[in-house]
């Protein structure tokens, strides 16, 4: 099969991102032939030495790993409600004689609709994967703008709509009144095992980029305001703007140990040990961490929207709260009670064992072939 990956959100040779698309496509690659474009802002020259935009502004097609990537220029203006209004101005004749069996936008905002575009051209079926940040979008326009009207038709023509959990799809079909299909990210498993210790002590993980909508604070502030008799430790691992602001929260605290950026293999050594993982971030498209703390045998605090709701059954494989009082209760419940923190961790282990890459590439393949 001939497939077609459109991803804004991937790495380049010098910006970081989440490299999981890129994962998706080196996976199905072994039975498939499969492109990858990647759509670039074309930046005004007097822009081209701010951060967000160096690494972009002279970027050509490259290489990561096995995968080539072929970098399509394109004009966003800056008002949100006429941002996408440009691309059809763009040329796409290179894409059109390849005749790909299937097309995969990874965003709406402005995969879809350059997948929208190739689609109409050569009559290859598209799906459009959404995210919180599309969904950001959509509600910071009017129903009236040329954005919301590009979208609207975008959804409508896909073929099927991918989602990473259950409450984006809700959104999307009583938005649109169209149907979706989950597909959640995978994990490789790790080989460790929890080795029982005799230390009595509760270890809280937490693993995230130090911005707002992680709510880290909640978690600091849940730890402080615990007075109970049980010996509490909270690991933070990350970095990002509100480092400062964190640790003058955290105070002297000595329950509270900020660990910085460490490399993966130790953030999966933090999690093995640790017995509860919170992260009740507000706005997460999905959370691969979620899976990481699963494997590693935690009990899992997430927030009731996004990230793992709908794929994570609630009060059996984690909690979801809904604020701060609502995650604070949930964390000194776990504390309080080993036994709930064993079930809520045996039951997310059993679930994240039917999560590892080799099932989720066979969904993707299952919805492939569907739309063929």
């Amino acid at each position: 099969m001939k497939i077609l990956f459109v991803a804004t959100n991937i790495p380049t040779i010098k910006r970081k991102s989440n490299g999981v698309i890129l994962r998706i496509a080196e996976l199905l690659s072994k039975n498939h032939d499969l492109d990858v474009i990647f759509p670039k802002e074309i930046i005004p020259f007097w822009l081209k030495y701010k951060s967000k935009f160096k690494s972009l502004y002279n970027l050509k097609d490259y290489v990561l790993g096995n995968q080539e990537i072929e970098v399509l220029p394109y004009l966003r203006l800056p008002h949100k409600s006429n941002a996408f209004w440009g691309l059809k101005f763009f040329n796409l004749s290179r894409f059109i004689p390849r005749n790909y069996h299937v097309i995969h936008a990874h965003f709406l905002f402005p995969d879809g609709l350059i997948a929208q575009r190739i689609s109409r051209q050569n009559n290859s079926p598209y799906i459009v994967s959404i995210r919180y940040s599309d969904i950001a979008l959509f509600e910071s326009i009017s129903q009236n703008s040329s954005t919301f009207r590009l979208a609207k038709s975008c959804i409508e023509e896909a073929n099927d709509i991918h989602v990473l959990n259950e409450f984006t799809g809700q959104w999307i079909n009583e938005k649109f009144q169209v149907n979706y299909t989950v597909i959640p990210h995978g994990i490789n498993l790790p080989k460790s095992k929890r080795v029982t210790s005799q230390n009595k002590k509760i270890i809280i993980s937490c693993v995230a980029e130090f911005i707002p909508l992680k709510k880290i604070d909640w978690v600091i502030n849940a730890v402080k305001s615990y007075k109970g008799d049980a010996d509490i430790a909270l690991k933070i691992v990350g970095k990002g703007p509100l480092q400062k602001k964190l640790h003058v929260l955290k105070g002297t605290d000595s329950r509270i140990q900020f660990l910085g950026y460490i490399p993966h293999n130790e953030v999966m050594e933090i999690l093995t040990e640790s017995h509860i993982f919170a992260m009740p971030s507000t706005k997460e498209t999905f959370g691969l961490v979620y899976l990481e703390a699963a494997a590693t045998y935690n009990a899992i605090i997430a927030y009731n929207k996004y990230s793992i709701n709908g794929v994570f059954e609630s009060e059996k494989e984690a909690l979801f709260c809904s604020g701060y009082i609502d995650f604070k209760d949930q964390l000194h419940q776990l504390i309080s009670d080993p036994k709930l923190v064993k079930n809520l961790a045996d039951n997310a282990l059993k679930k994240v064992q039917h999560m590892s890459w080799d099932s989720i590439i066979k969904k993707y393949n299952h919805l492939y072939n569907s739309i063929v």
